[in-house]
Order: structure tokens, then C-alpha cells, then sequence
């Protein structure tokens, strides 16, 4: 199926395109726990939570230098202004 769009594997599967988009983002572990039957693609579609990897993927493309100065933003302490 990796010949087809995302659009059109949804199309020939007879699923909803954001499961495929889900899909997609799997790694191959993932991927085999799901062809196994292990867990669901479901239980990934509904996990609202961000996977290390795709932190990683983020940090990568955005540059380490400006995710840390980001963390130093939102991290300091919040000051009050002198009286």
C-alpha cells in the first residue's frame, strides 16, 4: 500500500484518513505490535500524548540551540517589578 496516497490507502482500506495519517507516524516496532494484534491502532490514534521520537524529530528540525533557549524562556523566574 505504500504506493498509494495517504488519501487513497484510507480510500482502498475502508478506514478513516487520519488512522492512515496515525500509521505513518508508527515505528516499525509499533507497527509490528499493531500487525500482531498486541495493541490496537486505535490506542495510538486516541493518545493525545507527544512519543519521544516525535520530540526528537522536532528538536532536529527547529535546532537544539533554539528548544533550549525556548526552555530558558519558560522556564526563569517570574519577576515582580520593584515599587
Amino acid at each position: 500500500m505504500s504506493h498509494f496516497t495517504g488519501a487513497q490507502a484510507a480510500v482502498v482500506m475502508d478506514v478513516a484518513a487520519s488512522y492512515v495519517a496515525t500509521a505513518k507516524t508508527l515505528t516499525p516496532e509499533q507497527l509490528e505490535d499493531v500487525k500482531r494484534g498486541r495493541v490496537s491502532l486505535s490506542s495510538f490514534h486516541h493518545n493525545k500524548s507527544v512519543s519521544d521520537a516525535r520530540i526528537e524529530r522536532f528538536i532536529t528540525k527547529a535546532g537544539a540551540d533554539r528548544v533550549l533557549s525556548a526552555l530558558d524562556k519558560l522556564t526563569a523566574p517570574f519577576r515582580v517589578a520593584a515599587e
